[in-house]
């Protein structure tokens, strides 16, 4: 089911779906206007509108291969970079992969980031981002970290570094983002392990503190008073 959701979803961002019904309904409007147009032309209609079926017919998987290989973009014709290729220079590279068992390389250390946002669902499961600057998620794959699904908007939120505290600000996406099961109304301060969802994408904030600050951090979680994420908001 996972592999069927996948490929569901490489459909999409190659825009497949999209090429098919354009191509369809191109064959209708073909077949409608030889319906018309043949018996003025003096030609059969019968065996005009066959063949014309027939093309179209085998046309159709010619046009879901090239929909599958190229996009149409405003300046012509460009191949779809495959899931794998779609990071750009902008991109934040992951830490670790844990989707490849034993994967030996690192881009870097993850103790060098006192904010690790790992992914545990969606396109990037498996990846963690080490956050040391502000920080845009979304599905453009211009976006720091490029989360390609159909569910989240092009730039869906942001996270800040501000005196050493990570906060995340939701940038009016569609389907809103939601921290520790509350809807994020204003920018809000994380805490180590808070869940970040973008409607069924979930991430996990990961806190390394430096070794003078661990002895506070570990009084501050200790301490009740501490705030869950819905008071942590910032008032407007």
């Amino acid at each position: 089911m996972s592999g069927l959701k996948a490929f569901y979803r490489e459909l999409r961002r190659r825009k497949v779906l999209r090429a098919c019904l354009w191509y369809l309904l191109a064959a209708w409007l073909v077949l409608q206007l030889a319906w018309v147009l043949l018996p003025i032309l003096g030609m059969d209609r019968e065996q005009g509108l066959q063949l014309l079926s027939v093309l179209a017919v085998v046309g159709f998987p010619l046009a879901f291969v090239l929909a599958w290989l190229y996009d149409l973009t405003p300046g012509g014709v460009e191949r779809t970079p495959p899931f794998q290729e779609r990071r750009v220079l902008s991109n934040i590279p992951p830490l670790n992969d844990r989707r490849q068992a034993g994967a030996a390389g690192q881009s870097e250390p993850v103790s060098r980031f006192t904010w690790v946002l790992s992914a545990e669902t969606g396109p990037l499961a498996g990846l963690s981002f080490g956050i040391d600057r502000s920080v845009v998620m979304g599905r453009s794959l211009e976006s720091d970290i490029a989360v390609v699904s159909p569910q989240v908007s092009r730039q869906h939120a942001r996270l800040d570094l501000q005196d050493g505290g990570l906060f995340i600000e939701d940038l009016n996406s569609s389907n809103g983002t939601v921290i520790n099961g509350r809807r994020l109304r204003s920018r809000t301060q994380l805490q180590h392990a808070d869940e970040v969802r973008f409607h069924d994408i979930v991430f996990r904030v990961v806190h390394h503190p430096p070794p003078s600050a661990e002895r506070g951090v570990a009084e501050m979680i200790s301490d009740p008073t501490v705030l869950p994420a819905g008071e942590r908001e910032e008032k407007s």
